[in-house]
C-alpha cells in the first residue's frame, strides 16, 4: 500500500472516512476543494488511505 498524499510506502496506515460524499461536495461548492476532497470525489470513494503523518495533517487542515 501507499499513502495517497505522499505516495510513500510505510508500515502504518490509517483510513480517513467520510459519512457522505454529498456533504463534501456541498461544503466546497463555492470554494477550492483541498487535494484530498478532490481525490475522494473523483474516485467516488468515502475512504482515503493515508500514512499516520498525513492523516494527522488532514485533521488539522494542513494537508
Amino acid at each position: 500500500m501507499k499513502c495517497a498524499e505522499q505516495a510513500k510506502k510505510d508500515k502504518n496506515y490509517e483510513v480517513h472516512h467520510v459519512r457522505k460524499l454529498k456533504d463534501l461536495k456541498k461544503k466546497y461548492i463555492n470554494k477550492k476543494a483541498p487535494f484530498w476532497v478532490e481525490m475522494m470525489v473523483s474516485r467516488n470513494r468515502k475512504t482515503l488511505v493515508l500514512c499516520e503523518e498525513c492523516h494527522e495533517k488532514l485533521h488539522k487542515n494542513k494537508l
